[in-house]
């Protein structure tokens, strides 16, 4: 599929199918979800899949998928979908279930870790909300971009290109490392040590892990290649594996800027070593 950039460089896809947005299966670490994009269809919607490593088996899950996914420990995938609305459906692919009925962007975050409340990050300031999308509080803070949870009662957010937790009763506000983050950097949170693997879109292209004990310790796990990019990922602490979106650029001709792109989903240990692409096909 030919696919034109208004400036820059002209991409091909080489593949009819590319994928992203992978996440683990809480409750089987040998299991995850992700997308799989269509390049020869129109529209914006994309395909939401599982894939069992020990099996091989893949099951195409649902069509409408917009956004920002994640799988929760009740058993529910949560994503925003069709009209930027928040979307949940089992795991078996039943029970597609919306959300959300409310103008503008409703970003679908996280399940917290008992999978009974989600965030959702509007551009009005952030909700959370219960299983059925019922909501339970506004977070009055502002600025703050919660991605993810500490716990089932703290957030885990961006503040001035910070990282911070904020505590869902108090609403207080701690920062968890002082160094200089990227808020809308690709990220993957381990909740059981505190760290965040964080990925850098300028360069030097960088897999940094940020350490959220106080101690502003940063990692560097995986110098890529500057034709690589990862994007959105997971971790799984079973059994300390890393999965990210992958975009691999190759020339097609040079002097015409034009260039072949994969995209694919890659796994790795959590010391950025085995790196490995998932063969999805």
């Amino acid at each position: 599929m030919f696919s034109p950039s208004p400036i820059g460089p002209f991409f091909y896809f080489v593949e009819d199918f590319t994928f992203a947005n992978p996440v683990f299966n809480p409750n089987n670490p040998y299991e995850m979800a992700y997308i799989r994009e269509d390049e020869n269809k129109s529209g914006i919607e994309d395909e939401i899949w599982t894939f069992n490593f020990c099996t091989g088996r893949a099951q195409k899950l649902a069509d409408n998928f917009y956004y920002n996914l994640d799988w929760g420990t009740n058993g529910w995938l949560l994503y925003t979908g069709t009209g930027h609305q928040i979307f949940k459906i089992k795991a078996n692919g039943d029970s597609l279930t919306q959300l959300t009925n409310k103008s503008g962007y409703n970003r679908a975050g996280k399940w917290n870790p008992s999978g009974n409340l989600f965030s959702n990050d509007r551009s009005s300031g952030a909700e959370i909300a219960n299983v059925d999308g019922l909501v339970v509080k506004k977070i009055t803070t502002n600025p703050f971009g919660p991605i993810d949870w500490m716990d089932d009662t703290t957030l885990f957010g961006w503040r001035t290109n910070n990282f911070y937790s904020l505590s869902l009763n108090s609403e207080t506000l701690t920062r968890l490392n002082s160094s200089w983050t990227c808020s809308t950097c690709p990220y993957a949170l381990d909740q059981s040590t505190r760290a965040c693997y964080l990925s850098q879109t300028h360069a030097p292209q960088l897999l940094l892990k940020y350490h959220l004990d106080g101690s502003n310790r940063v990692d560097t796990v995986l110098h890529t290649a500057i034709s690589y990019q990862l994007y959105a990922g997971d971790y799984q602490p079973e059994t300390d594996k890393l999965v990210f979106g992958l975009s691999r650029q190759f020339w097609k001709d040079s002097i015409l800027n034009q260039r072949y792109l994969h995209r694919d989903i890659l796994i790795m240990n959590g010391d950025g070593s085995g790196q490995r692409i998932v063969n999805l096909e």
